[in-house]
């Protein structure tokens, strides 16, 4: 088992506030907030973003790149795109100094449902105690888009193939890009033959997506789907960059976004 080393003086951060630190070769963040001591590994969980970076709010910290949030206190994962938590660590308060002790692997496998403990400064201020929500479930396997009901449609236009584009799915979001926010733009260019190319240009919650190459199979599947259409062209753009506040209303609700 690992043993705690001191990382920082005991008024070198102020509160609230947080502090990347190295500890064996890895990057962390100490918190400090309310008069207790947090420790989390300095990764967003969604794409390897750093939490040290992101916005503090209470024992939230938010990723700056597209804004999931965790439990400063157990590093669970709170809101979307975030699936999975990250890991926290020890922490103990003593007369000369914050300590940090690393979380290890079997404490993993021996106990999941209870976070590493915090040990707060001498005489904290009072503090409502926070309430963990569960962590996210595993995302599935992209799968194939539903396409067993084929769209009516009168004449094809950007909003006919942005109604198609619905059945492609997030499969770690399970959202639709649509509403997702990840369909930038649709272009149609109407040939000779009455046969009609569409363009479509879309961004990824991340540049390492892992979904990435199947959202785009998928797209042109569903998209080559529809009457009249020759040729599907997918090409992906990350600037701008995706945000959460690119999604509909409707995502919001499904992911727990308010």
């Amino acid at each position: 088992m690992s043993e705690f080393t001191k990382v920082a003086e005991l008024n070198e951060i102020s509160d609230p506030e947080k502090e990347l630190i190295e500890l064996d070769d890895q990057i962390l963040v100490l918190f400090h907030v309310d008069g207790k001591y947090y420790c989390l590994d300095d990764v967003c969980t969604h794409d390897g973003g750093t939490l040290g970076d992101g916005e503090l709010t209470g024992t939230r910290i938010a990723c700056p790149r597209h804004g999931a949030q965790f439990d400063i206190c157990s590093g669970k994962a709170l809101t979307m795109p975030a699936t999975e938590d990250t890991n926290s660590h020890h922490v103990e308060v003593r007369e000369d100094g914050v300590y940090v002790r690393l979380r290890e692997e079997q404490e993993d496998s021996a106990d999941t449902t209870t976070a590493p403990t915090s040990v707060s400064t001498p005489n904290p201020p009072s503090t409502a105690a926070a309430t963990t929500p569960p962590s996210a479930a595993e995302p599935p396997s992209a799968a194939a888009p539903d396409t067993s009901q084929p769209l009516e449609f009168a004449t094809l236009s950007e909003d006919v193939v942005r109604e198609q584009l619905k059945k492609v799915i997030d499969p770690e979001l399970f959202v639709n890009i649509v509403d997702l926010g990840l369909i930038y733009t649709v272009e149609l260019q109407e040939l000779d033959s009455a046969q009609t190319n569409v363009t479509i240009e879309m961004t990824m919650t991340s540049p390492a997506c892992p979904a990435g190459p199947q959202l785009i199979a998928n797209s042109r599947q569903v998209v080559g789907q529809l009457k009249g259409v020759a040729d599907v062209e997918v090409k992906i753009v990350m600037d701008p960059p995706w945000t959460p506040d690119k999604m509909t209303d409707d995502a919001k609700d499904q992911l727990g976004i308010f």
